[in-house]
């Protein structure tokens, strides 16, 4: 029977009007401070999405009850009873048949009320079999009918909703004006009922309950739906199905399975993925085998097994649970007395609860044997004091106080036992330098609490086995080789908009990201090595406009990076080797107007096409600032500030066609533009020159005539120029440069007026 999705109409006016209310008030007690005020509008906005909770679980419990009556009508059998587990606590079921999908049921849990008696009521939805032996609709004590007067139905005959071909209802309920109302279908009103009220008290079922051939519904009224198990198949655990286990224990557990037929199929699975526990099967036939259950970190999970038979599938679970030895300390900084006469090599997991302060952190320093486990959740402890756990080597598992704001230095460094998911509580504010240093089999992915601004230098450094990053949405700085050789980290790195600075190292080595990465906004400066080795970027490369600084080696051997890369505008300065080796650009490389300093090897290797427009403003090109471009086309001009091309500046270059060098150069170091075998034009060397380096235009062979400028030959190598076919000379210099060394190689030495 199709149903409609049940829905909650909260009127944004009606929250707009108690705020006027909440207004109002403050206005007539002629209070100046607007705390108040606010208090009272967050606590009617908590109130209002706690009554379109409320509501939405109660027409969830109505659509179970549907299916409930529909299973009687059509005598059908309960497969499986699951318990749904919130905070080691059964909330409800999952209730499976032989027919239909599964359905949840939650049952009534205790909390915060308000008010009752005249202040309003929660309406109570329920069905009660008539005397005709089907189920009809109630509202509290009273039979829910239609327009007509007529009882509604809550199950169809002969397993068809309805009658006469008419499909069955479900009532709906809503919230609206502050007051409950109800629906039982398209051809219904709303009906309005008594004021809404927060009642978590109020649900639909009691309770749920089981034995061998029934599972029993006790609804809120007292009413109770039996429904039977299927009986046809079914499976045991010779071991039972609640087991305690230690780190690294292995448990087999013996089934039997009883079934009509021959064809069973079984299948095991952990209800978490956490890494805590590792199944294996073994078939012996078709109505026996074993399950061997092996805990790497044990933690409160459930094995699901289900079982086919080609027509009906089961399920059912093997609760598993870890051994802890447990402590409470009643007074902060008594932990050791509480201990010391426990056998140290016994205690493998332990739970501690309580009142704990520094010292008694440093107690688990004496009775680190075997100590792998380490509860902690439910103590007062705020702080975890600096070097807490340095170095133990045997520390598998912590679970972290729930109130903890602060993890000091090197807490975790070089622990390196510790493994699976690292739990970080929400409340965490700070995390201290290289608190997780070195912690490599820490796994999986790496969230980090919402309030932390800073994350401090080392924080995760070589951490390998993480898999994902998110980084809180309030970050400012990411400290100094912070996540420096986590080279596990998959997908995207997504940097929040807060982010201001990025220090050196920060994700250094981090070679597994993917996709684009783009540099937040505020970011002025990128340290050195920010995100060097980072070759596992696909995608482009975007920058700020903000930024005026990029360090050396920021960039180097992101191999990945595709498309064009535009420097922002504001930049003035590019760090030794800051891009270099980043060979996967396929566009063309756009220099910001202001640029004034290339450090070394800045872009060496890069693969960029298309024309290099050096900006005026550059005074500075350093040592194989452009090496190895092979991807440069047309025209090279160096800009007119440049005095000194420093050493294999653009050698390799070998695809520029022409060079023009400043007026103002007077030395051209040794490889300048070695193996630069694409110019073919002419080459004019200015009157300020007076050296030129070994090889400086090596392998240049098509580089021919040379004019020389200046009349006092320059000093230079053998070697010098490839092509030493024609040199042009001041007039009445041709002698000084035909007796000069290196000047003497050219065939023909012509006098030129320039």
């Amino acid at each position: 029977m199709a149903t409609k999705t049940l829905i909650i109409m909260v009127k944004k006016t009606a929250f707009f009007f108690l705020m006027i209310a909440a207004f109002g008030f403050f206005l007539h007690s002629c209070k100046t401070d607007t705390d108040d005020l606010w208090d009272s509008v967050y606590e009617l906005d908590g109130k209002i999405s706690s009554l379109e909770e409320l509501c939405k679980q109660m027409n969830s419990d109505i659509n179970s009850l549907q299916t409930l009556a529909a299973a009687l009508q059509d005598n059908n059998s309960i497969t499986s009873v699951i318990p749904v587990m919130q905070d080691e606590k059964i909330i409800g079921y999952t209730i499976s048949f032989v027919k239909g999908d599964p359905i949840i049921i939650r049952h009534g849990e205790k909390g915060e009320q308000g008010n009752k008696g005249n202040d309003g009521a929660t309406p109570v939805i329920g069905i009660k079999q008539y005397t005709d032996g089907l189920y009809y609709w109630t509202l509290g004590e009273s039979w829910l009918r239609d327009n007509a007067g007529n009882m509604i139905k809550a199950e169809g005959k002969n397993g068809k909703p309805g009658e006469e071909g008419k499909t069955g209802v479900t009532p709906q309920l809503k919230i609206e004006d502050g007051y409950w109302w109800v629906s039982y279908g398209e051809d219904s009103q709303w009906i309005k009922l008594d004021k809404a009220i927060v009642d978590n008290e109020v649900t639909v079922f009691e309770e749920v309950t089981q034995d061998d051939r029934y599972v029993y519904f006790t609804l809120k009224d007292g009413t109770v739906i039996t429904i039977q198990k299927y009986q046809k198949l079914s499976i045991t655990f010779a071991e039972g199905s609640e087991l305690i286990f230690d780190i690294n224990e292995t448990k087999v557990i013996h089934y039997t399975i009883k079934s009509d037929g021959d064809k069973n199929v079984i299948k095991t699975e952990m209800l978490n993925d956490d890494n805590g526990y590792s199944l294996y099967t073994n078939v012996t036939n078709s109505t026996s085998g074993t399950i061997t259950i092996t805990s790497n970190i044990p933690t409160t999970n459930q094995v699901i097994v289900s079982v086919s038979d080609g027509e009906v599938t089961i399920m059912t679970a093997i609760s598993l649970k870890r051994l802890f030895k447990t402590v409470n300390v009643v007074k902060a900084g008594t932990l050791w007395e509480l201990v010391k006469s426990w056998d140290d090599y016994s205690i493998t997991a332990l739970k501690v609860t309580g009142s704990l302060n520094s010292k008694d952190i440093f107690v688990f320093k004496t009775i680190p044997q075997f100590l792998a486990i380490l509860d902690l959740e439910e103590t007062d402890l705020t702080e975890l004091p600096k070097e807490a756990f340095y170095e133990n080597r045997t520390l598998q598992s912590v679970i972290f106080p729930k109130a903890l704001k602060k993890i000091g230095e090197r807490a975790f460094m070089d622990c390196c036992g510790l493994k699976g998911n690292l739990i970080l509580p929400s409340t965490i504010t700070d995390i201290g330098d290289e608190a997780f240093k070195n912690c490599r089999s820490l796994t999986g992915d790496l969230v980090l609490p919402p309030n932390i601004t800073h994350i401090s230098s080392g924080a995760f450094e070589n951490c390998l086995g993480f898999t994902k990053l998110t980084l809180p949405p309030g970050v400012t700085v990411i400290g100094s080789g912070a996540f420096q050789g986590c080279n596990g980290f998959t997908d995207n790195l997504i940097l929040p908009s807060s982010v201001t600075s990025i220090e050196p190292y920060a994700f250094g080595g981090c070679s597994s990201f993917t996709g684009d990465l783009v540099i937040p906004s505020n970011v002025t400066i990128i340290g050195r090595h920010a995100f060097y080795g980072c070759s596992g970027f696909t995608g482009s490369l975007t920058l700020p406009s903000n930024l005026t600084t990029i360090e050396s080696a920021s960039f180097s051997g992101c191999s990945g990076f595709t498309g064009s890369l535009t420097l922002p505008s504001n930049l003035t300065t590019i760090g030794e080797g800051a891009f270099s080796w980043c060979s996967g650009f396929t566009g063309s490389l756009i220099l910001p107007p202001n640029l004034t300093t290339i450090g070394e090897g800045a872009f060496e290797a890069c693969s960029f096409t298309g024309n290099l427009i050096l900006p005026s403003s550059i005074t500075t090109i350093g040592r194989y600032a452009f090496n190895s471009c092979t991807g440069f086309v047309g025209d090279l001009v160096i800009p007119s500030n440049v005095t000194v091309i420093e050493e294999s500046a653009f050698a390799n270059c070998m695809r520029f066609t022409s060079l023009v060098l400043p007026s103002n150069v007077t030395t051209i170091e040794r490889y300048a533009f070695d193996a630069c075998s694409g110019l073919t034009s002419s080459l004019t060397l200015p009157p300020s020159i007076t050296l030129i380096g070994e090889r400086a235009f090596g392998l240049c062979y098509d580089l021919s005539p040379v004019y020389c400028g200046a009349s006092n030959p320059p000093v230079i190598t053998a070697g010098c120029f490839q092509n030493t076919s024609q040199l042009y000379v001041p007039l009445n210099c041709a002698r000084s440069y035909k007796n000069k060394d290196g000047w003497r190689e050219f065939e023909s030495i012509y006098e030129y007026r320039f």
